[in-house]
């Protein structure tokens, strides 16, 4: 967080707090002077912070794409709480402090007040990385040539064992003899 000298908000403190006003002007009030945000975001910590998005949510053991869309929203958010707010997220409990943020409403509260240039980069990056993960290793060609890249070296194996074979067959063969019964 570029602005350190802001104060962490814990996810239950925070949900405690702010289902204590009655009001929705003194919850948007609070929410305004609670929710701090970072001033800005390194380009290339954005695409790290996607890139590990997409590895976990969009790629199996094996490096294969199997998109989870729930698993990505939920590490998309995520990483908005943990990564540009001053609200103390674990990802341990992760699962536990989102339905607690969002049984209060609060998810697309604090996503609503995040400053418009750090939701849209993040967004575009997002975008941008999952079209080039699914071109890169989901449409037909680039499902085709990663598969001969994987199978190479095991084709490679099998046909240099064929072809020893061969040759040593072709020693073992009487040419001569087999060319005069072919000609019978």
């Amino acid at each position: 967080m570029e602005n350190k000298n802001t104060i962490e908000i814990d996810v239950k403190d925070f949900v405690n707090k702010y289902n204590k006003f009655n009001t929705a002007t003194a919850k948007e009030s609070y929410l305004k002077t609670a929710v701090k945000f970072v001033d800005y975001m390194n380009f290339e910590i954005v695409e790290v912070l996607c890139d590990q998005i997409l590895a976990n949510s969009c790629m199996d053991k094996n490096g294969n794409v199997k998109v989870d869309t729930c698993k990505k929203y939920l590490m998309y958010i995520y990483t908005i709480f943990d990564q540009y707010t001053n609200i103390a997220v674990h990802s341990d409990k992760w699962l536990e402090e989102f339905n607690l943020l969002s049984k209060a409403g609060l998810v697309e509260a604090v996503c609503q007040l995040m400053p418009e240039n750090l939701i849209t980069t993040l967004d575009s990056v997002l975008k941008m990385k999952t079209d080039d993960m699914m071109t890169n290793y989901y449409e037909p060609h680039a499902f085709i040539s990663n598969q001969v890249l994987k199978y190479a070296p095991m084709i490679h194996g099998v046909i240099d064992k064929f072809l020893n074979g061969v040759e040593k067959i072709s020693k073992e063969v009487d040419w001569n003899g087999l060319i005069e019964t072919l000609k019978k």
